[in-house]
């Protein structure tokens, strides 16, 4: 809206956040999923003021990938490697060692949903990442 483009962009960034947690926090578990897409893209809106929340962090990377593997049910391979992407950004520095399950889901589901967009090249870097962590063979190749 008009008045809406009058606020600094910073401070819109903010408010969609705001939004995004205040929806995030009063609405019943049963309406989440239907809803999944507004309250990330708030919440992604926002992200920079989370960053040194590390379980703010989480919930956001987790509430990402849980839209990427929607939009790709959907065939929203676009947008799912958009949310993905995001997962990527949220990740922590050392995430391989503290975050290993979580790093391999969202490399194998980035992966799958670069190469349902063509972008094979992309595909292939996740794979590598993948590969060359000191993980068990079984969940390499399920990647």
């Amino acid at each position: 809206s008009a008045a809406f483009s009058l606020i600094p962009e910073d401070r819109r960034a903010l408010l969609q956040f705001q939004s995004g947690q205040s929806i995030l926090e009063s609405m019943p578990d049963k309406d989440m999923e239907k809803n999944l897409f507004l309250i990330v893209n708030l919440l992604n809106r926002g992200s920079s003021f989370i960053t040194a929340d590390n379980e703010k962090r989480v919930q956001l990377l987790t509430m990402n990938l849980k839209a990427g593997k929607k939009a790709m049910k959907s065939s929203g391979f676009g947008p799912a490697a958009t949310y993905l992407n995001i997962c990527m950004s949220l990740l922590g520095d050392d995430h391989w060692h503290n975050e290993a399950t979580l790093s391999l889901d969202v490399f194998s589901t980035l992966a799958k949903a670069e190469f349902c967009n063509g972008n094979l090249k992309e595909m292939e870097k996740c794979l590598d990442e993948i590969f060359e962590q000191n993980l068990p063979i079984k969940e390499k190749i399920d990647a």
